[in-house]
């Protein structure tokens, strides 16, 4: 797919009705979208970002449509199946995991993004569950499948953090 398609496809993703267009483009349309795809299961899609920030840059989206990661929380079949799909592909020494939302969820359609791992990320978590800190929430990625922790962590950032608020698996 061409580089202005692409921007294009990310530009109407983020639109009001963005978001459910481009889920059921990538999702249930694909052929209409040419993705590439890393792998599936029966709930969740793992492919390469279709307008990725750098190289490895990944997107997992459940093939439901879903709002945001608290939304996704409570719908631990499909949470459950992205962290199957997640951990399949996932690789810690070069890789991370983050979640945006409010202002910093530009998609209206919940998706994770699996980045590489960069010097400047090396966060050690003291031992206290998770990290809040400047509009980000910093949690272990061994956690990823801990829902109640993320539940709390979600609660706690977003009293924090109203208006933006970026959950990071380091």
């Amino acid at each position: 797919m061409s580089m202005t398609i692409k921007r294009a496809l990310l530009y109407a993703a983020r639109t009001p009705y963005g978001g459910t267009l481009a889920y059921l483009g990538l999702v249930k349309f694909r052929k209409l979208f040419p993705v590439n795809v890393i792998g599936e299961n029966k709930n969740a899609l793992l492919l390469r970002h279709p307008a990725a920030a750098d190289t490895g840059h990944l997107l997992l989206l459940p093939k439901r449509r879903i709002r945001d990661l608290p939304s996704l929380v409570s719908d631990p079949v499909t949470y459950n199946a992205m962290a199957a799909l997640l951990w399949e592909h996932f690789d810690r020494s070069q890789q991370y995991i983050c979640c945006n939302l409010g202002s910093r969820q530009e998609v209206n359609q919940v998706h994770i993004h699996v980045l590489k791992r960069h010097d400047g990320l090396k966060k050690s978590l003291p031992d206290q569950p998770f990290l809040l800190t400047n509009k980000q929430c910093y949690i272990r990625y061994e956690d990823f499948e801990n829902t109640v922790l993320l539940k709390q962590a979600l609660m706690e950032g977003m009293r924090a953090c109203p208006d933006a608020l970026s959950v990071l698996w380091i």
